[in-house]
């Protein structure tokens, strides 16, 4: 068990209801009171001693009021910030068994950088910060990419756990300054630039609202490099794009993801990796807005594609963009690290369906070789047609059949399926648990449509709603003649409907 996992148990007593961050914050506070006691960071009167190991929960709280207001620094201030576990409780005597343990973990060595690494770890694993930090697999991976050099200044927006700011330091020697931004006003990410003891600049703030690094009144600060998750799924409330000062963002729209990279570009010279969420390559509207401009201007040097099930409780599918800035890039390269036949390759499952991402160095070097195989290709920019501009790696990573298929297609002339045959979608049916009577009707099921040859008789009963049906005009009735298309993700199947279907 790690130093963290065991500081946090220790604080999981009968009674003591609190929510995992709270839980994690107060025991990297308590760890971060001993850590700066031995080291003569807080005052006399503030440090750790003998005396507080018969204080109250409520006592805690007040001392720890007291050394965020009478902190030396921004960030011992900062740390000490309140966490939500003020309406928990402990007794005096379970309060002091947590202290023995910090006290005993602190006299070990335990305090100090890999004690980041195992919280940065244990945060992975859940799922309320499984969009905040990514796995450490993953990681290695954007900064084998980022091919990060000495004396260039890294920037890290939306970095809440500071988990891409440390490993960018780790990795450079601290040879690569780092200035970090991220919006969530939390004692986490100081506790942790505190335990790391980490030289990295950071600040507070939105970076899409209100960015911090400027070099003149009116004008961003630009860095060398850039890396950052940007959020998935978050949306700006009643953000105008329009008016913003520094004209950073073409596209109206509200989408956290389009505004973060467009904010990336803005603050960025030379080179931004960022791990997207898979619906920015091929969504309609500002995402395909800004895939046109990226694509035009020679912005994209390659997409990487990440198997689903990395994240902890999400199942959010992303890959990694990697923009060059400096220079337009003729060439697009694609690997796909998400296909099937890529387990064993690129990543391994468990027996509980998670990923992980245990060839992430094969990755990198098949992205730096510049080979084409199954897993890997080259595309002109004239190759990502518009008016999609879609940058999903499966487009262009293709196996031999599907590569066969697609050179017959460019080979004879061809048409929209809208062009030659009326596209239906079925009536949705009924839920188990809908508490309302429908029409009964045979569903065909995907099982139902072999490799080859026609369909097999539907068996699956299901309710429709009546009205549904009424409106449908029996329209989602299959004939003999019709053709299904069943699709998921990117596999599906064809069937064609004979008698008695």
């Amino acid at each position: 068990m790690s130093a963290g996992s065991a500081l946090i148990r220790s604080i999981e007593v009968p009674g003591n209801r609190m929510a995992f961050r709270d839980k994690l914050i107060l025991s990297l506070q308590i760890a971060a009171w001993f850590k700066l006691s031995r080291t003569g960071k807080l005052s006399r009167e503030l440090a750790f001693d003998s005396g507080h190991r018969g204080m109250t929960w409520r006592t805690l709280f007040e001392t720890f009021e007291r050394i965020r207001n009478e902190a030396a620094s921004e960030e011992i201030a900062r740390s000490f910030r309140p966490c939500g576990g003020t309406g928990a409780s402990m007794d005096a005597v379970q309060l002091s068994n947590v202290f023995q343990l910090a006290s005993n973990l602190e006299d070990g060595g335990f305090f100090g950088r890999e004690f980041v690494d195992e919280v940065l770890e244990l945060l992975a694993r859940e799922k309320e910060f499984a969009e905040s930090v990514l796995p450490a697999e993953v990681v290695r991976l954007m900064l084998e990419v980022a091919d990060i050099r000495p004396g260039e200044r890294i920037y890290t927006p939306f970095d809440n756990c500071l988990q891409l700011s440390i490993a960018v330091e780790e990795q450079s020697g601290g040879n690569a300054p780092v200035f970090a931004e991220f919006p969530e006003a939390s004692a986490l990410p100081w506790l942790l630039r505190l335990f790391y003891g980490s030289a990295s600049a950071i600040k507070e703030g939105d970076p899409v609202l209100a960015p911090s690094y400027f070099s003149g009144e009116r004008t961003l600060d630009r860095f060398d490099t850039a890396l950052a998750v940007l959020p998935f799924s978050k949306k700006y409330a009643r953000f105008d794009a329009g008016r913003d000062p520094l004209e950073r963002f073409p596209e109206a729209t509200a989408s956290a993801s389009v505004l973060a990279l467009r904010h990336i570009l803005a603050q960025t010279k030379k080179r931004a990796v960022a791990a997207v969420a898979n619906s920015l390559l091929f969504s309609s509207g500002a995402e395909r807005a800004l895939r046109e401009h990226l694509v035009d201007t020679g912005k994209v040097e390659a997409v990487i594609g990440l198997p689903s099930a990395l994240l902890a409780g999400s199942s959010v599918a992303f890959s990694l963009l990697v923009l060059k800035l400096d220079a337009p890039s003729e060439t697009i390269r694609f690997i796909d690290g998400a296909t099937e036949d890529a387990e064993g390759l690129f990543f391994t499952k468990d027996g509980k369906g998670r990923a992980t991402l245990s060839g992430w160095q094969r990755m990198a070097d098949l992205y730096r070789s510049g080979a084409t195989d199954r897993h890997a290709n080259q595309a002109a920019r004239s190759e990502v047609r518009p008016p999609e501009y879609r940058l999903e790696v499966s487009r262009y990573c293709l196996s031999e059949q599907e590569r066969a298929v697609e050179t017959y297609l460019f080979s004879r002339d061809t048409k929209e399926l809208s062009e030659i045959a009326e596209i239906i979608r079925p009536v949705p049916p009924l839920r188990q648990d809908a508490g309302e009577e429908g029409a009964e009707a045979l569903e065909l099921e995907v099982s139902s449509l072999p490799r080859y040859g026609p369909a097999k008789p539907a068996s699956k009963l299901v309710s429709l709603r009546e009205k549904d049906l009424e409106n449908d005009k029996g329209r989602s009735f299959l004939r003999t003649g019709d053709v299904v298309l069943a699709v998921k993700g990117r596999t599906g199947r064809v069937g064609i409907i004979g008698t008695g279907v």
